[in-house]
């Protein structure tokens, strides 16, 4: 669920089909039955189909055009922008964002120092591939650490 607020002091959460209660919504602006389709519903607890929600949003919001992208400085309904870093970006600066990510960590010690931090993205793919990542470097830690051991104490004289 996102929530972005309009000029007039309402906020408007989207939701999809999977939040339905079973009750009939319908739009407030345009009467279509909104109870199992992406709706939004603000403040006043109005329910809006998508289409006009974000219709709505551009009307109210920023401006006359909506909220601005800090990387590409071009307009969107505020529907339409991701958060990254505690930032809203367009979806076409977010998935820059994630690649550039990606390509810091694209390097072995990059890889490493994100799997030991138990990071290294903000998707899923990649927050589970830095805990396999951790795992296999724990794994490797421990074998050495046996190794060593094994050598060092149980390793005695020839037997001849």
């Amino acid at each position: 669920m996102s929530q972005s607020s309009d000029a007039g002091g309402n906020n408007l959460t989207t939701s999809d089909s999977r939040m339905t209660g079973g009750s009939k919504k319908a739009c407030c602006e345009c009467g279509i039955d909104v109870s199992g389709r992406k709706r939004m519903k603000d403040s006043q607890g109005r329910y809006w189909c998508y289409e006009c929600g974000t219709a709505d949003q551009m009307r109210k919001g920023k401006g006359s055009n909506g909220s601005l992208c800090p990387d590409c400085s071009q307009m969107f309904p505020p529907v339409k922008l991701m958060k990254h870093e505690n930032q809203y970006v367009c979806p076409d600066c977010y998935e820059m964002r994630i690649v550039r990510e990606r390509e810091r960590a694209g390097s072995f010690f990059g890889r490493l120092g994100a799997a030991l931090k138990g990071g290294g993205g903000t998707d899923e793919g990649s927050v589970a591939e830095a805990a396999r990542q951790k795992k296999l470097f724990i794994a490797l830690a421990v074998m050495v650490v046996a190794t060593i051991i094994y050598y060092k104490f149980f390793n005695g004289p020839p037997v001849e």
